[in-house]
Protein backbone atom coordinates (compact mmCIF):
# COMPACT_ATOMS: atom_id res chain seq x y z
CA UNK A 1 0.00 0.00 0.00
CA UNK A 2 3.01 2.44 0.53
CA UNK A 3 4.55 1.62 -2.76
CA UNK A 4 1.37 3.19 -4.45
CA UNK A 5 3.12 6.70 -4.11
CA UNK A 6 -1.06 8.21 -3.01
CA UNK A 7 -3.09 8.14 0.13
CA UNK A 8 -4.53 4.51 0.43
CA UNK A 9 -6.38 2.64 3.14
CA UNK A 10 -7.69 -0.81 3.45
CA UNK A 11 -11.35 -0.67 4.13
CA UNK A 12 -13.53 -3.86 5.92
CA UNK A 13 -17.17 -4.52 5.23
CA UNK A 14 -18.84 -1.42 7.04
CA UNK A 15 -16.04 0.73 5.71
CA UNK A 16 -14.35 0.48 8.80
CA UNK A 17 -10.54 1.21 8.27
CA UNK A 18 -8.35 -1.62 8.39
CA UNK A 19 -4.94 -0.17 7.28
CA UNK A 20 -3.99 3.32 6.12
CA UNK A 21 -0.28 3.90 4.47
CA UNK A 22 1.08 7.34 5.50
CA UNK A 23 -0.09 9.50 3.01
CA UNK A 24 -3.67 8.52 3.80
CA UNK A 25 -2.61 9.24 7.63
CA UNK A 26 -1.84 12.79 6.64
CA UNK A 27 -4.94 13.60 5.44
CA UNK A 28 -6.44 12.92 8.78
CA UNK A 29 -8.35 15.08 9.99
CA UNK A 30 -8.20 17.57 7.37
CA UNK A 31 -9.82 15.62 4.18
CA UNK A 32 -10.62 11.99 5.91
CA UNK A 33 -11.42 10.56 9.42
CA UNK A 34 -11.23 7.49 11.17
CA UNK A 35 -13.66 7.00 12.99
CA UNK A 36 -14.91 4.30 15.25
CA UNK A 37 -17.95 3.26 13.17
CA UNK A 38 -16.21 3.77 9.66
CA UNK A 39 -13.97 5.97 7.44
CA UNK A 40 -16.05 8.44 6.83
CA UNK A 41 -14.95 11.83 4.50
CA UNK A 42 -14.76 15.72 5.71
CA UNK A 43 -16.91 17.00 2.49
CA UNK A 44 -20.46 16.14 3.64
CA UNK A 45 -21.40 15.70 -0.38
CA UNK A 46 -18.48 13.35 -0.63
CA UNK A 47 -19.19 11.39 2.31
CA UNK A 48 -23.04 10.86 1.36
CA UNK A 49 -21.91 9.12 -1.86
CA UNK A 50 -19.76 7.38 0.16
CA UNK A 51 -22.07 6.17 2.65
CA UNK A 52 -24.40 4.88 -0.25
CA UNK A 53 -21.41 2.58 -2.04
CA UNK A 54 -21.06 1.20 1.82
CA UNK A 55 -24.79 1.01 1.81
CA UNK A 56 -24.58 -0.95 -1.39
CA UNK A 57 -22.34 -3.63 -0.40
CA UNK A 58 -23.62 -4.27 3.11
CA UNK A 59 -27.15 -5.19 1.04
CA UNK A 60 -25.25 -6.64 -1.71
CA UNK A 61 -22.01 -8.47 -0.22
CA UNK A 62 -19.90 -6.50 -2.97
CA UNK A 63 -19.39 -3.14 -4.87
CA UNK A 64 -19.57 -4.31 -8.47
CA UNK A 65 -18.25 -1.33 -10.01
CA UNK A 66 -15.05 0.92 -9.08
CA UNK A 67 -16.33 4.17 -7.38
CA UNK A 68 -15.10 7.29 -7.81
CA UNK A 69 -16.40 10.71 -5.58
CA UNK A 70 -15.07 14.03 -5.81
CA UNK A 71 -13.50 15.63 -3.04
CA UNK A 72 -13.55 19.30 -2.20
CA UNK A 73 -10.78 20.90 -1.56
CA UNK A 74 -9.76 21.23 2.69
CA UNK A 75 -7.39 23.42 4.60
CA UNK A 76 -4.62 23.49 2.67
CA UNK A 77 -5.05 20.06 0.55
CA UNK A 78 -6.24 20.29 -3.08
CA UNK A 79 -9.32 18.42 -4.18
CA UNK A 80 -9.18 15.13 -5.12
CA UNK A 81 -11.62 12.32 -5.85
CA UNK A 82 -11.26 8.96 -3.94
CA UNK A 83 -11.40 5.81 -5.97
CA UNK A 84 -13.46 2.69 -4.00
CA UNK A 85 -11.82 -0.83 -5.51
CA UNK A 86 -13.47 -4.22 -4.67
CA UNK A 87 -11.45 -6.35 -3.26
CA UNK A 88 -11.95 -9.53 -6.08
CA UNK A 89 -10.33 -12.82 -6.61
CA UNK A 90 -6.55 -13.74 -5.65
CA UNK A 91 -6.35 -10.07 -3.94
CA UNK A 92 -8.92 -11.31 -1.76
CA UNK A 93 -5.78 -13.85 -0.31
CA UNK A 94 -3.84 -10.97 0.88
CA UNK A 95 -6.18 -8.84 2.06
CA UNK A 96 -8.58 -11.56 3.56
CA UNK A 97 -10.56 -8.62 5.83
CA UNK A 98 -10.79 -6.33 3.40
CA UNK A 99 -13.81 -5.18 0.85
CA UNK A 100 -12.26 -2.08 -0.41
CA UNK A 101 -9.24 -0.62 -1.83
CA UNK A 102 -9.41 3.30 -0.85
CA UNK A 103 -7.21 5.76 -2.58
CA UNK A 104 -7.11 9.54 -2.86
CA UNK A 105 -5.82 10.97 -5.92
CA UNK A 106 -5.40 14.56 -5.33
CA UNK A 107 -5.41 17.36 -8.19
CA UNK A 108 -3.01 19.41 -8.67
CA UNK A 109 -1.85 21.02 -11.83
CA UNK A 110 -4.00 23.50 -13.86
CA UNK A 111 -3.68 21.35 -16.81
CA UNK A 112 -6.77 19.43 -18.54
CA UNK A 113 -6.17 15.92 -19.34
CA UNK A 114 -7.59 14.08 -22.14
CA UNK A 115 -11.30 12.72 -22.28
CA UNK A 116 -10.09 9.35 -21.82
CA UNK A 117 -8.56 10.34 -18.71
CA UNK A 118 -11.82 12.36 -17.38
CA UNK A 119 -13.49 8.74 -18.52
CA UNK A 120 -11.56 6.87 -16.30
CA UNK A 121 -11.55 9.35 -13.28
CA UNK A 122 -15.14 9.84 -13.05
CA UNK A 123 -16.62 6.55 -14.94
CA UNK A 124 -18.25 8.87 -17.32
CA UNK A 125 -19.44 7.25 -20.89
CA UNK A 126 -17.09 8.81 -23.97
CA UNK A 127 -19.45 11.11 -24.55
CA UNK A 128 -20.14 12.47 -21.08
CA UNK A 129 -16.11 12.85 -20.45
CA UNK A 130 -16.16 14.86 -24.22
CA UNK A 131 -18.47 17.35 -22.71
CA UNK A 132 -16.44 17.42 -19.46
CA UNK A 133 -13.26 17.90 -21.51
CA UNK A 134 -15.11 20.95 -23.20
CA UNK A 135 -16.35 22.39 -19.96
CA UNK A 136 -13.08 22.12 -18.22
CA UNK A 137 -11.39 23.68 -21.42
CA UNK A 138 -13.70 26.96 -20.85
CA UNK A 139 -16.39 26.06 -23.50
CA UNK A 140 -19.94 26.52 -23.64
CA UNK A 141 -22.54 24.04 -24.09
CA UNK A 142 -23.37 25.53 -27.65
CA UNK A 143 -19.17 25.48 -28.14
CA UNK A 144 -19.05 21.82 -27.53
CA UNK A 145 -22.59 21.09 -29.18
CA UNK A 146 -21.00 22.28 -32.42
CA UNK A 147 -17.66 20.47 -31.98
CA UNK A 148 -19.72 17.34 -30.97
CA UNK A 149 -22.00 17.56 -34.08
CA UNK A 150 -24.80 17.04 -31.15
CA UNK A 151 -27.75 19.43 -30.26
CA UNK A 152 -27.41 21.68 -27.44
CA UNK A 153 -30.06 19.79 -25.55
CA UNK A 154 -28.17 16.65 -25.46
CA UNK A 155 -24.88 18.34 -24.72
CA UNK A 156 -26.96 19.78 -21.52
CA UNK A 157 -28.40 15.94 -21.09
CA UNK A 158 -24.59 14.80 -21.01
CA UNK A 159 -23.74 17.70 -18.66
CA UNK A 160 -26.26 16.55 -16.25
CA UNK A 161 -25.11 13.63 -15.75
CA UNK A 162 -21.04 14.61 -15.54
CA UNK A 163 -22.32 16.87 -12.77
CA UNK A 164 -24.26 13.51 -11.04
CA UNK A 165 -21.51 11.30 -11.43
CA UNK A 166 -19.46 13.90 -10.07
CA UNK A 167 -21.23 15.18 -7.44
CA UNK A 168 -20.39 18.67 -8.16
CA UNK A 169 -23.91 20.52 -7.96
CA UNK A 170 -23.74 22.70 -10.82
CA UNK A 171 -21.92 23.61 -13.80
CA UNK A 172 -19.50 26.28 -12.48
CA UNK A 173 -18.45 24.10 -9.80
CA UNK A 174 -17.46 21.21 -12.06
CA UNK A 175 -16.01 23.15 -14.28
CA UNK A 176 -13.75 24.41 -11.63
CA UNK A 177 -13.13 20.85 -10.86
CA UNK A 178 -12.10 19.68 -13.95
CA UNK A 179 -10.13 23.01 -14.28
CA UNK A 180 -7.22 21.74 -11.83
CA UNK A 181 -7.38 18.47 -12.56
CA UNK A 182 -3.73 16.34 -13.50
CA UNK A 183 -2.69 13.01 -12.86
CA UNK A 184 0.19 13.22 -10.08
CA UNK A 185 3.25 11.54 -10.81
CA UNK A 186 6.76 10.72 -8.68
Amino acid sequence: MDEVGLAAALLGVRGKTIYANDHMASLIPAVVQDRHDRFTIIDKRADSLLSGLLAEISSTGSLTRIGSIPIEAASDQPPSVLHLIPVRGVVRDIFSTAKLIAVITPLMQKIMPDASILQGLFDLTPSEAKVAKGLGDGMTIDQISQIMNIKSSTCRFYMKRVITKTGTGRQAVLAGLLQNIAPPFR
